[in-house]
Parts: C-alpha cells; structure tokens; sequence
C-alpha cells in the first residue's frame, strides 16, 4: 500500500528511547503499535494516521497522552488497544476519573473512541465475570473478538476443494480447485469469492490470552443506547471482527528478531483499529466527522438492516480455559460478540444515513 496522506508520531511529554528490558514490556508493546498503525492502514488507506506515544504504560502517562491527542485532534477516530480488568480498577481511582475526563472531552469535541474489549475471556483471568475498561466505558464503542466458522485447529488441513465447486475455509469462501499446500496455507490457484462464517473468538490452542472479552461492567451503570436488552449494567462487547490467531493477521516488525520481518497475530486488539478504520470511513462518507456513534448503531440493529449491515454470531462462548464463566453467542446481541460484526459496505451506508438524516432502518 502506498503511505499515508501523512504520519504523524506524538509524544507529548518527548519519546522514550526505546528499552526493551524495562519493566513497561516496550518490546510486546511494538508489536501492538505496528499491528495498530498497519492495520487502521490497511482498511482506510487514504486517512491521516497519528501514533501516540506516552512515555510509559502507567495510567497516569496514558492519560496525559491522551488529553493532549484529544486537544489537538478533534473530530478524529481514537483507537485504543489495551485495557485493564475492572475487578482491578476502583471507582474513586484516580486513573479511572482522569480517563473518564479525557473520554467526556473527547466526545464533546467529536471524537469516535474505539477500545478492546481483551483477549482473557469474560473473567480477565480473575474468579468472576468482569468487564475491561475504557471498552466498558458508555462513550467508548467496545471490539469484541470473533474466529472462522469452521475453525481447524492449527496443524490441521485447512482445505481440499474440488475444481469448480465452493469450499468454506471459515472467514472466507473460495472456489476450487485448490488445498493445503501445508496447514493454515493455500495452493493457488484458489480464488475467494466471500464471506464464510464466524463464531466466537476461543482458542484453547494458544491459552490464555485466547479468548475475547465480554461481560457486564463493575462500575458504569446501563446506557440509555443498551436499554431492552435485559441488562443490570453497561455490557460489552458493542461489535466484533476477526481476533483469530490462527487465522489472524501478517504484521511488519524489525524489533522483535533484530531485522524486519513478518509476525502472525491477532486478538481484540486486531479489531480496535480496523474498527477505527472503518469509522473513518463513514466519516469520509458522511463529509463530516460522525462522532459518537454507539446509539445510531444500536438503532440500526434493532431494525430492518440489521441482518444486512451484520453478521449475527451466533456459536461459541467466551469461556477462557481454566476460568469458570463464560458467555454464550445468541441470536441478536449477547455478551461475547455484541451485535457482531460488519457487513461494512452496507453498514456504513446505513450508519451516515442514520445519523445524518434520521433514516436508520429505512
């Protein structure tokens, strides 16, 4: 892909230099970063990128980073890739307060903000259900994670289609003739002609750190967009997109072997940005930066579009190994993958004409 229209790497309190062996993991943190700038890229090629970078993983540096992004970017689509278990986070923290700040800020001044919704299913590892926060945050649209339906384990054929016939390789369809030059890799020709299926993001394989999050949050009480589903308090995931590992996405890295290479990755952290993207694209549709959009989006699924503008997940659980709750995909929306995830030509249509004009479900 061509660059950017530009480039931007902000560093309000001065970049860090880069030091792989302090205690902020700085080296894992690069591969979040590449896998956030490509992939925003890759889905909106013609936006403008901006990275920000504080100066350390603390809450108080993530916060002061992004108060200053808010204040220069308004308007913009704000992706963010991490969290923190709530079961963690108590309500008068003052991290918590002064992200909460930043967040009301950013809204008011346009700003679309997108979080994870974590990859330790609906528990983050603890005894209980426990949402992760910003994702739990009522102005924060939360990414769920989804996997190919079917899904072959890795080290497993992934496909044989006979010549002129359609095959299912999970995410995608293609039409043969083709197979598995050796698992999780196709022999050409293999032409993919669409959509195959999800179902939820769960693989033993690689656990933990393997499965989406998703659960009814500690601290913020039901938003008014979430009402009628039966909820005692705010619940995440809003949406989902592919967070596979096997099956997940080819990252460029060069810190990580010392030279420029390719990584396999994937989680809900591949979805908060390609979401991001997609919501820039609706801006760009909509001539005009849409903003909060949580409410329009749950206009639109409980309408006539909905079958059209998502793919409703509807098998699998958010069950990590080894944890002992775990929520179920449903009909409609559930608390593994949300309402699930785009049909993006069609949803982006249906989003600008909503919140433009009133028109959602027309």
């Amino acid at each position: 892909l061509p660059a950017p229209p530009s480039f931007t790497v902000l560093c309000p309190t001065g970049c860090p230099t880069f030091n792989p062996r302090n205690r902020h993991g700085e080296l894992g943190w690069t591969v979040e970063t590449s896998l956030d700038v490509e992939y925003a890229h890759a889905m909106a090629p013609g936006a403008n990128i901006v990275l920000v970078v504080a100066s350390t993983s603390s809450g108080d540096d993530i916060n002061a980073a992004e108060a200053k992004a808010i204040e220069l970017y308004p308007g913009s689509v704000m992706s963010q890739s991490f969290g923190i278990p709530e079961i963690v986070v108590h309500a008068d923290n003052a991290h918590l307060l002064q992200a909460v700040r930043n967040y009301v800020a950013a809204t008011q001044a346009g700003i679309t903000l997108l979080a994870s919704a974590g990859d330790f299913g609906a528990t983050n590892g603890f005894a209980s259900a426990n949402a992760s926060f910003p994702a739990s945050f009522p102005l924060t649209l939360a990414v769920g994670g989804t996997e190919g339906n079917p899904y072959t384990d890795p080290g497993t054929a992934t496909l044989s289609c006979a010549a002129n016939t359609t095959c299912s390789a999970g995410l995608a369809t293609f039409t043969g003739p083709c197979s598995s030059l050796k698992p999780g890799f196709l022999r050409s020709p293999c032409t993919p002609v669409g959509y195959g299926g999800e179902r939820v993001w769960n693989e033993p394989f690689f656990a933990p750190g393997s499965t989406t999050g998703g659960a009814p949050s500690l601290i913020f009480p039901v938003p008014a967009y979430q009402n009628g589903l039966g909820l005692a308090t705010r619940t995440v995931p809003d949406v989902s997109y592919n967070a596979a590992i096997h099956g997940g996405v080819l990252i460029a890295n060069s810190t990580i072997a010392g030279f420029p290479a390719f990584f396999l990755v994937g989680g809900t952290s591949a979805g908060s940005p390609q979401w991001a993207a997609i919501m820039a694209l609706a801006n760009q549709a909509a001539g005009r930066p849409l903003g909060f959009v949580n409410a329009a989006i749950y206009t639109l699924a409980h309408s006539g579009t909905y079958a059209s503008d998502f793919h409703d997940i509807t098998q699998g659980n958010n069950q990590m190994p080894g944890t002992p709750v775990g929520f179920s995909a449903t009909t409609g929306w559930d608390d593994a993958t949300g309402w699930g995830t785009p049909n993006v030509s069609n949803f982006i249509r249906d989003l600008v004409a909503c919140v433009k004009g009133g028109a959602c479900g027309q």
